[in-house]
């Protein structure tokens, strides 16, 4: 049997959760017959930047994956989800502004450029290759994560089912090389 101390302390933390839980919730919403005040609104979302990905994700968007260029090849450019822990659930920038810069890039780009993968070949074989056109675009100020050489590839999402039988990179995809400078 639970002791009122520990009772006390489990409504206490509860009461806490569920408050900010509606505070977080009544914050989100754009109008609502529970508006609040527009400052305590705009500092929340100071305080909590990226509250909703789960749930304003497509599932069926494409995967973004940057390969960076460096001695040794392409390799991985270690773009994390705003909401990753490794973020610190979005209120570190780095991330961000690279997904900015990601967008802003690509849409310089006209979808004829970018080179098709449905054969099912790894897409780390492909890019290896140094016969795929290159597009170079000089550095604008409005770029200052991304500068080198990249390859931006758009991998169709995999099925759930699939995800431990089938690797990520031979789905089918498209891609393009990109040498900011």
């Amino acid at each position: 049997m639970l002791s009122n101390r520990k009772k006390k302390f489990i409504f206490l933390n509860i009461f806490i959760w569920m408050f900010f839980g509606i505070i977080l919730l009544v914050g989100a919403m754009p109008k609502t017959p529970l508006m609040i005040n527009e400052n305590i609104k705009k500092n929340l979302s100071i305080i909590f930047p990226n509250r909703w990905p789960f749930f304003t994700k497509d599932p069926r968007e494409e995967y973004v994956y940057i390969f960076q260029k460096n001695s040794q090849g392409y390799i991985l450019h270690p773009n994390l989800p705003n909401s990753s822990f490794a973020n610190f659930y979005g209120m570190i920038n780095t991330q961000r502004a690279i997904g900015m810069e990601y967008g802003m890039i690509t849409s310089l780009i006209d979808e004829n450029l970018w080179h098709p993968n449905n054969t099912g070949k790894n897409l780390l074989k492909i890019i290896d290759n140094d016969t795929i056109k290159t597009i170079k675009l000089k550095r604008d100020v409005k770029y200052t994560e991304l500068k080198g050489e990249y390859i931006f590839a758009k991998i169709e999402p995999l099925p759930y089912l699939w995800r431990n039988k089938v690797n990520q990179l031979e789905m089918p995809s498209k891609f393009v090389k990109i040498i900011i400078e």
